[in-house]
Formats: structure tokens, C-alpha cells, sequence
């Protein structure tokens, strides 16, 4: 991938981006799974969320690819591990959903976006970490 772009070097500064990135990411994966409760997936609520979740990964590894870490590995190796990491932090979304919706009860459109947002707040640190010292490390080729 050609160079184009500063990307910084400084952990926290990456940190700073790797947010504003997760954050859109939550205003693309809120935006989605609405659309889909409220249209094709009405009455599945977690298909809807696995959905738009899934989606929201490919938007987040394109951003953090282009905009905060410089890894240097092929593209598809990339993409492999960031999906792996972000799948493993994927039951975090089910089981905050599952909370919202059959343990406490809650129902609506909104609760179940909360549920969306609390999950990502819990993971982003665990991402980050793997996401700079494994996914986008130059000298983990593996």
C-alpha cells in the first residue's frame, strides 16, 4: 500500500484516531442495524446486529488501515487477523444485546442500540491492543 498519508507514531495519538475511527464506526453500525430492525430484519433483532456489526468491521479495518496504523503487511493478511480480533470481541455485542432484550426486558430500537454502544466501549481498548501489537505490527508476520 503506497504511503500517503501521515499516520502517526505515538501511541496515544493512535489511540486518539483509532477512537474518532470507532467512533464513526458506532454511527455506521447504530445507522445499519436501525435500518434493518425497522425494515427487512423486523423482529430480528440480533441478526439485524450481527449484520450491521459485521459491515462496521470491513468500515473500521478500511480506516484504521488508511488512517492509524502503518503495518505494512499484505492487505488480505490484514484484513484476516482484523476480522479474528474483531470476531472475538464480537460476543461482546450478542451478550450485551441478550442483556438488554431478555434479562432486563428492554425492547426498543434504542435499547438495543445502547446495547451496541456499551459493547464497544468495553472492547476498544482489548482492539487496540491486539489491533497494534499483532494486526498491524510490520514484525508480526504471522
Amino acid at each position: 500500500m503506497k504511503k500517503y498519508l501521515y499516520k502517526p507514531k505515538h501511541p496515544l495519538f493512535q489511540f486518539l484516531i483509532f477512537g474518532l475511527i470507532g467512533g464513526l464506526g458506532v454511527l455506521v453500525n447504530v445507522g445499519l442495524n436501525t435500518l434493518f430492525i425497522i425494515t427487512f430484519l423486523k423482529g430480528h433483532e440480533l441478526i439485524a446486529n450481527i449484520l450491521s456489526t459485521a459491515l462496521t468491521i470491513i468500515f473500521n479495518w478500511i480506516g484504521n488501515r488508511i488512517l492509524t496504523f502503518d503495518g505494512g503487511k499484505k492487505a488480505h493478511t490484514e484484513a484476516i487477523q482484523f476480522f479474528i480480533v474483531s470476531m472475538m470481541a464480537l460476543p461482546l455485542n450478542a451478550l450485551s444485546l441478550y442483556i438488554t432484550r431478555d434479562i432486563l426486558g428492554y425492547t426498543s430500537v434504542m435499547a438495543s442500540n445502547l446495547s451496541i454502544i456499551a459493547a464497544t466501549a468495553i472492547g476498544m481498548i482489548f482492539k487496540f491492543l491486539l489491533y497494534k501489537l499483532w494486526v498491524f505490527s510490520p514484525q508480526s508476520n504471522s
